[in-house]
């Protein structure tokens, strides 16, 4: 077996090899003076099956050295190529929400398939929408059991999701914790701008220890308005889960002056040194991946 990583996300790649007994796979990636990528498995993997570790998050050279990589293997012979996606960049990009608007998730889908890719194992899409872009076969993995492990200790919980599109994802982890689950609603004028949190007049969480549940954290424009609307109705600790921390513009600024007690995220999304701060902690998604790779 060949393990092959196009370096989006070392840390990852190096756990899921390590629990996979195996090495990752040796390539030659060098950029020409034009900007052009040249990417090339040095290992020999005609009648073989490989496994390529990579995400598609921008920028563009992620993506891109991920088409080539896959490509690459295919015309040199690949049994087979079986892809994990940790993290699927543009998902959001999942509906036509206005007149001319591109539907690039669907796009992505189709790429990473004509490229070479076999078979998927993403983490976490956006929606339901976004797995059934992929017309090859596809395992789509959640990462609420284990962030359901991570609460099960805790008590007097209740889980919430920021908006009715996240409501399976908040009633799945709740029935996990044996907990209530209340959706709440949010206005968005445009991305990564939350206006407005919509809290239920019969909703109680006074007292209670607040999940607050997500795919991913970008700007945490979400989370923040959220999290301040559940202190001002007397929530006693306030925690966030999302499966991928983006952690983008603002957002570490958000949690740090937010009320939010601690935010977990997974390791399908590589973040840097400077933004981990106190109030966040990772838990690494290697060990669901390897098993289900296995399988």
């Amino acid at each position: 077996m060949f393990l092959f990583s196009t370096n989006t996300n070392p840390e990852l790649a190096r756990k899921v090899a390590k629990l996979f007994h195996a090495r990752l796979g040796q390539l030659e990636i060098k950029t020409f003076s034009d900007d052009e990528l040249y990417v090339r498995p040095i290992d020999k993997i005609r009648g073989k099956v490989a496994w390529v570790i990579g995400s598609t998050m921008p920028p563009t050279d992620n993506l891109l050295k991920l088409l080539i990589l896959l490509n690459a293997l295919k015309i040199n012979g690949a049994k087979k190529i079986n892809l994990i996606i940790p993290y699927f960049g543009y998902a959001r990009q999942d509906h036509l929400d206005q007149p001319g608007a591109p539907l690039t998730a669907k796009l992505m889908a189709d790429l990473v398939a004509t490229a070479g890719a076999s078979r998927i194992i993403a983490v976490d899409l956006h929606s339901q929408k976004v797995a059934n872009f992929f017309k090859i076969p596809l395992i789509h993995l959640s990462a609420i059991p284990i962030f359901a492990e991570y609460f099960k200790k805790m008590k007097n919980l209740v889980v919430i999701s920021p908006d009715k599109g996240g409501k399976k994802r908040a009633i799945r982890l709740a029935r996990l914790l044996h907990a209530p689950a209340v959706p709440l609603s949010k206005i968005r004028p445009r991305p990564n701008v939350v206006t407005k949190i919509i809290f239920p007049p019969d909703v109680k969480v006074k007292n209670k220890n607040a999940v607050i549940v997500d795919d991913l954290i970008d700007t945490a424009s979400t989370i923040y308005e959220t999290a301040k609307i559940l202190k001002k109705h007397g929530a006693r600790n306030i925690y966030v889960c999302a499966t991928h921390g983006v952690f983008s513009g603002p957002a570490i600024s958000r949690i740090k002056k937010s009320p939010i007690k601690q935010v977990i995220v997974t390791d399908t999304y590589p973040v840097p040194s400077q933004k981990r701060v106190r109030k966040i902690k990772i838990i690494s998604i290697a060990q669901l991946l390897t098993l289900t790779a296995k399988n």
